[in-house]
């Protein structure tokens, strides 16, 4: 069954929805693990083609659902943090949350560049061996930004938000924002992997990862 994250309906606090969002995504970084030691062992195209489902589900989770959370975070939660905050870390620039938006184009622009691998087997039926070495390596950069990006946010954002940090009011108006942004994504129609579920142009490709 492919990952997805909870749904948000089912939650009336954000920040225990973030946090077993995180669960999900932990859950598709052990599996990432283990498809990049098979892939190293094997090799990538043999690795797409005896394992294609599996090879596509963390593909789409990592260009599609993942960026979901964190368009969550950046639309709905970071603004109310900021505004409450102020410049005690939050408006200064490479500091929270700015640093954490950072890390999320980082992970988007290396799932793409894995994304790109697989376009690659799947119209050719092989991976080239430049192709290969540079998806396992974003691969094995992805796993390591969301292991500590996730272990930041929890501390960071997470906790901070939860001390009695956001009103009622406040976890009702983020909630609602998160629930908003994911029906407008339901009927949406399907994305492929090049194309960011983001709206802002900063997570757009760049040109220098058009050309990698």
């Amino acid at each position: 069954m492919q990952l997805q994250l909870p749904d948000p309906s089912k939650y009336n606090d954000p920040i225990r929805y973030f946090r077993d969002s995180h669960k999900v995504i932990g859950i598709a970084i052990a599996e990432m693990d283990a498809l990049i030691a098979e892939a190293e062992k094997s090799g990538m195209t043999k690795y797409f083609q005896d394992h294609p489902d599996e090879a596509k589900e963390m593909i789409q989770f990592f260009t599609h659902v993942a960026p979901m959370h964190e368009m969550d975070e950046e639309k709905n939660l970071f603004p109310v943090l900021r505004e409450k905050l102020g410049p005690i870390g939050f408006q200064i620039p490479n500091t929270t949350p700015a640093f954490l938006i950072k890390e999320h184009e980082e992970m988007n622009h290396r799932a793409r560049i894995v994304a790109k691998a697989w376009h690659e087997f799947e119209k050719s039926g092989e991976t080239s061996l430049e192709s290969e070495t540079l998806a396992l390596n974003s691969a094995k950069e992805l796993v390591h930004l969301y292991k500590g990006h996730v272990a930041e946010e929890d501390e960071l954002i997470y906790k901070v938000a939860n001390d009695n940090l956001l009103t009622p009011e406040e976890r009702i108006s983020i909630m609602n924002g998160v629930i908003e942004s994911h029906s407008e994504q339901i009927i949406m129609p399907t994305l492929d992997f090049d194309t960011p579920m983001y709206s802002t142009p900063d997570l757009q490709p760049s040109e220098e990862e058009e050309e990698e």
